[in-house]
């Protein structure tokens, strides 16, 4: 929607939009004649939030958690404005006002006294309520509201009385003073001492409410972490005891030093055994070879015989040799005993020999020690393996001992180490629920130090009232009754479906708007308004339009004559009217014209008719009808195509009518009417495909019955008289800064 449519429809309505808006003014007017006088007052609580000293964390460099403190400040807005805290506050109030006997100026009114004493009647009466002193009567009042012992005190308590309402009391407004840690009670009610008394009440009740809830959830945190630290206090001394006793049962001083004590003489035992394995592993092996060189020493006795011997037999040999070489010529020796003698001397000095080598080898060691020397080695070798047996059975029973100490220590060391782990675990229980226990107190402290609410400004008596709002009240629903109507007729003006603007028809049909008729006033009135719209001038205008573009589609369509069919979806669109007013253009130019209407439309009273209108009925030679120039040929006058330049077949709603659509095909145009105030619905929509199927073009559309501000999107600047003013804010909306009347 353009800014000129919104200020057309907001001049067309300005008498409707103007008096809705008179009416609701007028009504607040009424409403608002006996408004009593309102006062306020205000108190602001210093909360400490912020600023104040806080145990916890008291460096002057530490940072302020937003999050927190924007949190506590939102707790305590709502913890004053509690209902548990109003309900509260009603009660304290009661109680004080039933203390009353006469109207005190610090706390009411002449006129607030008559009015409680006005509601402490029946059964609110003194001397049901009230009690010795204020504290009792405050516990009194709580007790019948909790038991419901008197309903009349509950209605009281929970209606909207003026003063003790639970409605009135959630007026009150607790808001955060910028960003500090300052929070302002604001209160407004008819009697200024009765608003005073109010909020000190309430400061009192919210400082005592903020105090319980502070230290009960701190005590209760307290006590929590009080009871946890005992009880693991408790179990530590449980697990430090059982390994006293386990330690005492079996005589341990130091686990660790003495199992390391043990292990360290293992390894020295193990050590000492696999020494004494080695000495005597070598004292078997020197025992042994020392017999192996001692076992051929009783041969030496008989090689030292056959020593003898050889050389016994030797000597003998030699001798006969040298008795032979002495010997004469008388002697009885020949060279074959010679012979003899030497080779046998020969063989006993080998064999000789050889017995000299075995006799040398068994009398000396391959080392070349003497064999006698042996007998002391193998002495002490085998002193030293019997000795190094005895040393290793010492040692294995030694080590068969350490065996059962280690079995011993084996499982008093899991035990051991189950009962340290449960010390360790008990012991840090212990710690962490202490250090949780004195956070908890020192949270205590910190609470009950940050926590100490103070009044800054106490509730002031406000003397003058806040004025009557009486006008503003009145003006402001004299616009909110316009812009109501206002917004309703946009609203309506959005949900509008029908064919107002030629824009939208063509739009939403893709159909060419050829022509447009306004909307014309009440035919009592003429077609003229004095004042200001010429209409019988738009309508030429707009027929003017149409018949221009009728002939540029008649050159188009170079035949003669020219046959254009009008017609309209539904009935009462005005066709007829149509057809004529197109006829008269026609023969304005002295074009001939023949005008065929349906019989149904014929009236009688239609301004213009001439001899050239034929009716006919509406199923008259359809069947045999094989075109639009054989139906003329059959009804119309002889001669129909050389006598006319220009044939207006006026066809009824094609929607409801049985007219052959296929004898559109012949018509060289096809004007379809349409009624602006209508919908366009999917009957319509189905029609027009039918029809679009049916001719060679498109057809064209004349809307009817448009209304006057949509006139100008097709027919441009409507005459009428307009001031000079009208004319600039109309070009200023437009944004035609520069737009002249003239050269």
């Amino acid at each position: 929607m353009s800014l000129e449519r919104f200020i057309k429809i907001i001049v067309s309505k300005f008498l409707l939009i103007f008096c809705i808006g008179i009416l609701t003014a007028s009504i607040i007017f009424f409403l608002t004649t006996n408004e009593e006088k309102q006062f306020t007052s205000k108190a602001v609580i210093n909360t400490g939030v912020v600023s104040g000293y806080n145990i916890e964390n008291h460096n002057s460099d530490s940072r302020i958690d937003r999050d927190y403190t924007r949190n506590e400040i939102e707790n305590l807005i709502n913890l004053a404005t509690a209902f548990e805290t109003l309900e509260m506050l009603s009660i304290r109030l009661i109680a004080h006002y039933l203390e009353l006997e006469e109207a005190d100026v610090e706390l009411i009114s002449e006129e607030g006294f008559e009015e409680i004493n006005s509601v402490f009647t029946g059964s609110l009466s003194y001397d049901d309520l009230k009690q010795e002193n204020i504290e009792k009567t405050i516990t009194h009042l709580e007790y019948l509201i909790d038991t419901f012992n008197n309903r009349s005190l509950i209605e009281l308590v929970y209606s909207d009385h003026q003063f003790f309402g639970l409605e009135q009391l959630q007026k009150i407004r607790v808001n955060r003073k910028g960003g500090s840690d300052l929070i302002e009670f604001s209160y407004t009610t008819s009697d200024p001492y009765v608003c005073r008394k109010t909020l000190q009440l309430l400061s009192e009740v919210f400082f005592e409410k903020h105090r319980l809830l502070k230290e009960g959830q701190s005590e209760d945190v307290l006590g929590y972490f009080e009871e946890a630290t005992r009880e693991s206090r408790d179990k530590l001394k449980l697990a430090e005891d059982k390994l006293l006793r386990f330690r005492v049962d079996n005589q341990i001083i130091n686990y660790y030093e003495q199992t390391r004590f043990i292990a360290d003489k293992k390894e020295d035992l193990d050590e000492m055994v696999l020494k004494e394995q080695m000495q005597l592993q070598g004292a078997i092996s020197s025992k042994k070879r020392i017999d192996s060189q001692l076992k051929n020493r009783g041969l030496l006795s008989e090689l030292n015989n056959a020593l003898l011997s050889k050389r016994d037999q030797l000597s003998e040999i030699t001798k006969k040799l040298t008795l032979f070489e002495l010997s004469g010529p008388n002697d009885k020796y020949d060279d074959s005993s010679k012979a003899s003698w030497i080779n046998q001397r020969e063989q006993l000095e080998s064999e000789i020999n050889s017995i000299t080598l075995q006799s040398h080898n068994i009398k000396y060691t391959p080392e070349g020690l003497l064999s006698d020397e042996l007998l002391s080695s193998w002495l002490k070798s085998v002193i030293q393996v019997e000795t190094s047996k005895s040393r290793l059975d010492a040692l294995n029973s030694r080590k068969e001992e350490f065996q059962t100490i280690y079995a011993q220590f084996a499982p008093w060391g899991s035990r051991l180490k189950k009962i340290e782990r449960e010390i360790a675990l008990a012991e840090e229980a212990y710690l962490e629920n202490l250090h949780s226990f004195n956070q908890a107190r020192l949270h205590l402290q910190n609470t009950i130090m940050s926590s100490n609410l103070r009044i800054l400004d106490a509730p002031f008596l406000p003397i003058k009232d806040n004025g009557s709002k009486r006008v503003l009240l009145i003006l402001v629903g004299f616009a909110v009754g316009i812009f109501i109507t206002l917004g309703i007729i946009i609203l309506m003006e959005f949900l509008d479906n029908t064919m107002k603007t030629p824009s939208e028809v063509a739009d939403r049909l893709k159909l060419e708007v050829a022509g447009v008729l306004p909307k014309l006033p009440n035919p009592n009135t003429g077609f003229t308004n004095p004042s200001q719209i010429n209409f019988l001038s738009i309508r030429n205008r707009a027929i003017e339009i149409l018949y221009q573009r009728l002939l540029i589609n008649k050159k188009r369509s170079n035949s003669d004559p020219f046959i254009m069919i009008v017609s309209s979806m539904r009935g009462k669109e005005g066709v007829s009217f149509v057809s004529q007013l197109i006829k008269k253009r026609f023969q304005k130019d002295i074009q001939k014209v023949l005008c065929l209407e349906p019989e149904q439309s014929f009236s009688g009273a239609i301004h213009g008719l001439t001899a050239d209108t034929i009716y006919y009925k509406e199923y008259e030679s359809f069947v045999e009808a094989k075109s639009i120039e054989n139906w003329l040929d059959r009804i119309g006058p002889n001669g129909w195509a050389s006598n006319y330049q220009n044939v207006i077949i006026e066809v009824p709603a094609i929607i409801g009518t049985s007219f052959p659509l296929h004898l559109f095909k012949d018509a060289n145009d096809f004007l379809l009417v349409c009624r602006s105030n209508r919908v366009w619905s999917k009957a319509d929509a189905y029609s027009l495909d039918l029809l679009n199927e049916s001719l060679r073009k498109p057809p064209i559309i004349m809307l009817n019955g448009v209304r006057l501000e949509s006139m100008e999107e097709f027919l441009g600047e409507l005459p009428k008289s307009r001031s000079r003013a009208r004319r600039w804010i109309k070009n200023l909306v437009n944004f035609n800064f520069s737009i002249k009347d003239k050269i």
